[in-house]
C-alpha cells in the first residue's frame, strides 16, 4: 500500500520557519508519511541531510530590503518588480512539482506561491503554518506601538489577511498555553519545538551562555562583546558568528542542528523570532531578546517575554549590561517560568490535526 504524500514549502531566509517544520515532519513521518519539501537558502542547508525528506525542491530566496543593516519596508516596496519576478519563477516551479507528483496537502510557512494554485479543480489541501493574526491581535492592544514598527506592522496586517483567506485551514502555534478556542480554519497549538531538546533540573549557577542569533540577514552585531568584562567560570558560546576563539568565547560559525548546544546552555541571548523563544519558553531558559529593529512580530515576541518575567529586552549596543544584569539577579529569572511550564507537544499537535484532516477531507475545495 503507498503512503499518503505530502509537501511542505517553507520559507528559508532564517532558521525559525525550518526548525518547527521540521519537528512537525518528524511527527508526520512516524505517522508513515512520505514527505516532499520546497525550500530556499538557509532551509536548504538546513534539511540537505534529512532522511525524513523523500525529495527536496528549491525555490529561489525572497528577502527583505534593508538600510544600514537594518529592515526596511520602503527598500523592500523598491525592491517589488525584482521580488515579484522571483514569485512568479516560484510559483511556475511549485506547478511543475505539482504537475508531477500526487499529494493530499501542500503544508506551507511563510510562502505565498500557494495562491498560484488555491483555484485550481482537484488541488491538494492547503494548510498553513502562521501566527500572524495572534500578532496583529497584540498590536492592536497596545496603545505605544513605535513608529518604526508601524511599516512593517501593515505586512503583519496583510500576513493575517492572506491566511485568513488562501489555506483551507491555518495551524497557529501560541506562547503560554493561551485559552484560545479553535476557530473554524484555525487550530491552535502549544509552541512547536525540535526533537533532541531537553527540559533538565534548573541550575542555581550559571555556567554556559548561548549566543544564537538570526540565521537572516539581519542577524543582531555581537560588538558587545568587546564590553563583557571576564566572567569566572563562564563559558560563553557563539553560533551563526565566526570570531577568535579564547578561553572565555567559543566561536563555532554556522551550525544547523544546535540542540546540544541550546540544551547545555544556562542563559540565552537570541533575536525575537517565534520559534527561538518558544524553544526558551519550553526548555525554561532565561533570555537575553534583541529584536530585529523595525519587525513587528520581533517587538511583540521580545516585550511577551519580558513580561512574562524570564527574559531582558536588549539593543545589540547594551546586551552586556543586560547580561550582567540577568546573572545578578539569575535566580529571579530561573524561577520565572516555575509555575508555568508549557506543554512541549504542539509539533505532536499540528501533525495529528493534519493527518485528521487529510483524512477526513471535511473541506470543501
Amino acid at each position: 500500500m503507498s503512503k499518503t504524500k505530502v509537501l511542505f514549502i517553507v520559507n528559508g531566509l532564517g532558521l525559525g520557519n525550518s526548525t518547527r517544520c521540521s519537528a512537525i515532519i518528524h511527527e508526520l513521518y512516524g505517522l508513515g508519511y512520505e514527505i516532499d519539501l520546497v525550500t530556499s537558502a538557509n532551509g536548504l542547508n538546513y534539511f540537505k541531510t534529512s532522511d525524513k525528506i523523500a525529495e527536496l525542491f528549491s525555490f529561489r530566496s525572497l528577502v527583505y530590503g534593508k538600510h544600514n543593516g537594518k529592515l526596511s519596508v520602503v527598500k523592500t516596496i523598491l525592491m517589488f518588480p525584482w521580488l515579484f519576478g522571483f514569485f512568479i519563477l516560484n510559483c511556475i516551479t511549485l506547478r511543475s512539482i505539482l504537475s508531477k507528483n500526487k499529494y493530499s496537502a501542500v503544508i506551507f510557512d511563510s510562502d505565498y506561491s500557494v495562491i498560484s494554485i488555491k483555484w485550481q479543480r482537484q488541488r491538494p489541501l492547503l494548510l498553513a503554518i502562521n501566527n500572524a493574526e495572534v500578532i496583529v491581535s497584540e498590536c492592536r492592544k497596545r496603545s505605544d506601538l513605535p513608529r518604526n514598527i508601524r511599516m512593517q506592522y501593515v505586512i503583519e496586517k496583510l500576513d493575517s489577511w492572506f491566511h485568513k483567506r488562501i489555506p483551507d485551514f491555518v495551524i497557529c502555534p501560541v506562547f503560554d498555553n493561551v485559552n484560545l478556542a479553535d476557530q473554524p480554519k484555525i487550530k491552535y497549538t502549544p509552541p512547536i519545538i525540535r526533537q533532541g531538546l531537553a527540559i533538565k533540573t534548573k541550575k542555581q549557577t550559571v555556567n554556559n551562555i548561548l549566543i544564537m542569533l538570526s540565521g537572516s540577514q539581519f542577524g543582531s552585531d555581537i560588538c558587545f562583546l568587546n564590553k563583557l568584562p571576564q566572567l569566572k567560570n563562564i563559558k560563553i558560546s557563539i553560533i551563526g558568528k565566526n570570531g577568535t576563539s579564547n578561553n572565555q568565547f567559543s566561536f563555532y560559525g554556522k551550525v544547523y542542528n544546535n540542540q546540544n548546544f541550546i540544551n547545555d546552555a544556562d542563559i540565552l541571548v537570541i533575536n525575537a523570532g517565534f520559534s527561538a523563544i518558544s524553544e526558551a519558553i519550553v526548555l525554561e531558559k532565561p533570555v537575553i531578546v534583541i529584536p530585529v529593529e523595525n519587525h513587528a512580530e520581533q517587538f511583540i515576541n521580545s516585550h511577551r517575554a519580558e513580561q512574562s518575567g524570564f527574559g531582558l529586552i536588549a539593543t545589540q549596543e547594551n546586551a552586556d549590561e543586560k547580561i550582567m544584569e540577568m546573572l545578578g539577579n539569575f535566580e529571579k529569572y530561573r524561577a520565572a517560568r516555575g509555575s508555568s511550564r508549557d506543554e512541549a507537544n504542539g509539533a505532536e499537535i499540528a501533525a495529528a490535526f493534519i493527518s485528521k484532516t487529510i483524512e477526513s477531507k471535511k473541506v470543501s475545495i
